[in-house]
């Protein structure tokens, strides 16, 4: 320890570890059980920032300047029946697999010179969707 205005700093230096972190197959059993889902649910909620007043330039050729407004996930699902995480005896795989959903949102394009313009709503359909990573020491 020393002190710095009166202020006591540890040294980390000469810090041992403390506490371990121990994940069992049980602990990823029940967040997959009773958290997963929640999750997904709650995806619904979030604000996904506004991209506004974008510009993308070919030069020489053409501006094109764009929003995309109200983003937003809905219809967010998981299917539970297999493992979010699976232990074995030299590797760990995690995975997500067949989620399911959808992200809306608005958009407006014009395009300088005035040759493309557009404005919709677009709908990303996400269906049976998957991530693994296996992992082995």
């Amino acid at each position: 320890m020393y002190k710095i205005d009166g202020v006591e700093y540890v040294d980390v230096s000469k810090r041992n570890d403390t506490a371990k972190l121990i994940l069992t197959q049980d602990f990823f059993d029940n967040v997959q059980e009773n958290f997963m889902q929640y999750i997904f649910l709650k995806l619904q909620d979030i604000k996904i920032p506004d991209f506004q007043n974008i510009t993308v330039e070919v030069p020489d050729l053409m501006k094109l300047s764009f929003n995309v407004t109200n983003i937003q996930f809905y219809d967010m699902y998981i299917d539970n029946q297999e493992k979010l995480m699976e232990i074995l005896d030299k590797r760990a795989i995690f995975a997500l697999r067949d989620v399911c959903g959808a992200l809306r949102g608005e958009y407006m394009y014009i395009s300088d010179p005035p040759l493309f313009t557009d404005i919709g709503v677009f709908d990303l359909n996400l269906k049976n969707l998957s991530l693994s990573l296996d992992g082995s020491n």
